[in-house]
Formats: C-alpha cells, structure tokens, sequence
C-alpha cells in the first residue's frame, strides 16, 4: 500500500497556504468497539498521513477513551502529547466534575443530595487526591431527581463481563475483595491501548477496565469506585461462568 492512497487531502490543504486547527472527537472508535479489525492499521496511517509534519497543522487536538499503542519509536503517531487516567496531573481535573461543581448543580436542583450523588457516582481521583464524578450520570441524576445506575455500555470493551472472563482464575480474588469494598494494592504502570489485542493478564485487564472507567486506580490501590459500578459487577457475577465467585462474594457479604 502506498502514499499515494493518502496524498490527495494532505496536497490539497498543502495547496491552500493556511493553517488549520483539527479537533477529532472520539478518534479510537473503531478500537473501542472492535470495528474493521482488518482496516485498523490503514486507518492509523491515514491519520498520520494528515497530521504528522504538516505545514497545515496549527493543532491537532483528539479526544478518545484508549491511548495510542506505541508499537515502537516510529509508531504512527508518535507526536502527540498523551493524556490519560494513567498518566496525567494536569488535566486530570477535566475528566469529569469536581466535587465542587457537583454541590454547586445540587444547590441549583435541590432535590438529589451531593451525598448520594457521591456514594453513587464519585470514586475517581486526580494525581493529588481531588475527587471526580463521572459527568454523564451526575446529569442524568439531577434531570431524573433520582440515584440510580446510568452506566451506558457503548460496546463490548466496556463490560465488566467481558474483562473478567479472559483470566478469572488469576482476578478472582480480587474480584471478592472488591465487592466487599475492600481495595486491592497493585502496581499498574502499563496502559491498554487503542489496537492492542485482548488482555491476556491480570495487570493487562486491570488497566484496560481502569482507562475504561469501570475500576479507580489511585496511589497503587484499586477499587470499584461508587454504588453505579457496584452493580455492574455484581450483575457480572450472577453469570453462570462465574458461579464459584459468585458463592465466594455471597459468603463474605
């Protein structure tokens, strides 16, 4: 395959003489969701392609879940500057809203408690230790005047089921512990990537379910963080692969 599949929009912004800012929303979608698996490679030269030493470029800014595999010092896209659950402590306080915001929306609702928002939807910490919510369900909450879970998976990457059935025997434990609100101390310091394949250990599935949201990760303990994620695992445990576990969780409760 050569480049020339990929010059025409490059000569094209190339020939105008400006600079342009470029903002992708959700750029590693088709990671995310295991879309055109063949195609996947194609997609990540096209965008580097555009992007990589352009005279066009004033900025390129992505937003996504998954950080970009960095399948060597020549990856596709090595020149961005990355920012994630795992690796950040400045933009972190973005990731979702500050306590601070949560009790001002409370103030103006008055009817949901920032104490119940917090047992359902806090959990997550910024590299110093401020509390996030996740945005998404505070919202919903405060529109619903109601608590509940408003957890939305937007694909298979995004369930507790999925991760916990490639190496139940190794997280089992910790499975337990975790329902039963007790932290597990692990180091993670490898992130699950945008192409990546399947985890296939226990520190490769903790760090896909940490960038996906569904575990916090904070001064090396991991933790289901609120009542919303709760659920979700306690609704993968009554799957009937898991009924070991299951038993397990219930007699600890």
């Amino acid at each position: 395959m050569g480049n020339r599949e990929y010059s025409g929009l490059p000569d094209l912004l190339t020939a105008t003489g400006d600079e342009f800012i470029f903002l992708i929303d959700e750029w590693d979608y088709i990671f995310s969701h295991d879309l055109f698996r063949e195609s996947q490679g194609r997609f990540l030269e096209f965008l580097r392609n555009l992007l990589k030493d352009r005279p066009y470029v004033a900025l390129a800014y992505m937003t996504g879940v998954l950080p970009i595999q960095k399948y060597s010092t020549g990856s596709a896209l090595n020149m961005f500057d990355e920012y994630t659950m795992l690796n950040d402590s400045f933009f972190d306080d973005y990731f979702g809203f500050t306590e601070e915001e949560v009790r001002t929306l409370c103030r103006k609702q008055g009817k949901v408690e920032l104490r119940e928002i917090a047992e359902w939807y806090n959990g997550y910490n910024t590299d110093d230790g401020r509390k996030i919510y996740n945005p998404r369900s505070v919202i919903l909450a405060l529109i619903n005047g109601k608590c509940q879970s408003y957890w939305t998976r937007t694909g298979k990457m995004d369930e507790v089921l999925f991760f916990l059935k490639y190496n139940i025997g190794e997280v089992r434990d910790d499975v337990v512990k975790m329902v039963n609100h007790m932290p597990v101390r692990i180091e993670i310091n490898k992130e699950y990537t945008a192409g990546q394949e399947n985890p296939v250990n226990k520190k490769d599935i903790y760090s896909a379910m940490i960038i996906y949201g569904l575990l916090s990760y904070h001064e090396g303990e991991l933790a289901i963080p609120n009542q919303e994620l709760m659920i979700e695992f306690e609704n993968a445990l009554e799957d009937e692969d898991f009924g070991y576990v299951a038993e397990l969780v219930k007699s600890q409760s």
